[in-house]
C-alpha cells in the first residue's frame, strides 16, 4: 500500500462515520495530504491547513474544492505531504505510541493498588 499512498498526489477520506482509521495514518506517514470529512477521531489526526484538510460531513463540494486546489497548486501538496510525514513521525511513532501504553498500563495499577489501600 505504501507504494501507492507514495504515487497519489492527495487521498480522500469521505467518510460519514469513523473511529480512528489508520488508512489516514498511512498515507501521512508516505507524505501523502489526506482531504478527510470532519468525523470520529479523524481530527484528531489531521492538523487542518498543515498535513491535509478537513472538510464537513457530506460535503462533497468542499472536498472537491480542496482536491482541486491541491492538484492544482502541487508545491502546496509536497509541503503539505512532508509536514504530514513529520506530524506522523512525531506523534505516532512506534517506541512513542509503546512508552505511551507502558506508562498508561502503570497508572493504572497504581491507581489500582491505591484502590486497595482506601477500601473501608
Amino acid at each position: 500500500m505504501a507504494a501507492y499512498y507514495r504515487a497519489a498526489d492527495v487521498m480522500l477520506h469521505a467518510a460519514v462515520a469513523e473511529n480512528f482509521p489508520c488508512t489516514v495514518l498511512e498515507a501521512m506517514a508516505c507524505g501523502t495530504p489526506v482531504i478527510a470529512t470532519v468525523v470520529g477521531g479523524v481530527p484528531e489526526q489531521i492538523v487542518d491547513g498543515s498535513t491535509g484538510f478537513l472538510v464537513p460531513r457530506g460535503d462533497a463540494e468542499a472536498m472537491a474544492s480542496r482536491a482541486m486546489h491541491l492538484i492544482e497548486a502541487p508545491i502546496l501538496a509536497q509541503s503539505m505531504g512532508a509536514a504530514a510525514a513529520i506530524h506522523i513521525e512525531k506523534h505516532y511513532d512506534l517506541k512513542q505510541q509503546a512508552g505511551m501504553y507502558l506508562d498508561w498500563m502503570a497508572e493504572l495499577a497504581e491507581n489500582g493498588r491505591q484502590a486497595q489501600v482506601h477500601r473501608p
